[in-house]
């Protein structure tokens, strides 16, 4: 058993404990409720940016079904995005040379885009189709008669 004084002692401590303890709670800054559990507000605009962007990571996030191809001459950027290898940079890439250049119409068309070579162009094949005309084979870079004229001179008598 506690002798008097001990008692007196707990109780006395007890009390200072209780007193810090509402000292310290009501003199406490208020603390906001963390960021994830306050919802931004939704513009009617904004709605459908969000919906958009979910579609598209959506159809991202979903892999080519082994019989399922693209059409490299009319997809869009997110729909070459899910050809395997290709991200964002290439698929860009892809568009724009497209719209500079035409529909690729083949493999050969497509194969002049940079960043694409023979081992993107293997894995590419059973997932991609065209719709376009085949472009004409790039031509090679005319050769300088300058080369020729300064041989020419240079073994001159």
């Amino acid at each position: 058993m506690l002798t008097a004084d001990e008692r007196r002692a707990v109780l006395f401590l007890s009390g200072v404990l209780l007193v810090g303890g509402v000292v310290r709670w009501t003199r406490s800054p208020a603390v906001p409720p963390p960021a994830a559990a306050v919802a931004p507000e939704i513009k009617g605009d904004d709605v459908f940016r969000q919906a958009a962007l979910a579609r598209r990571a959506a159809a991202q996030a979903r892999p080519l079904d082994s019989t399922e191809t693209i059409d490299v001459d009319t997809a869009s950027e997110a729909a070459i995005e899910r050809l395997p290898g290709v991200g964002p940079a290439l698929a860009q890439r892809i568009v724009q040379d497209r719209q500079a250049n035409g529909p690729f119409g083949s493999l050969d068309g497509l194969d002049q885009v940079s960043g694409i070579g023979p081992a993107m162009l293997a894995r590419l094949t059973p997932h991609v189709r065209f719709s376009g005309p085949p472009r004409p084979a790039p031509q090679p870079p005319a050769k300088k008669a300058v080369g020729h004229a300064r041989r020419a001179a240079a073994h001159a008598p």
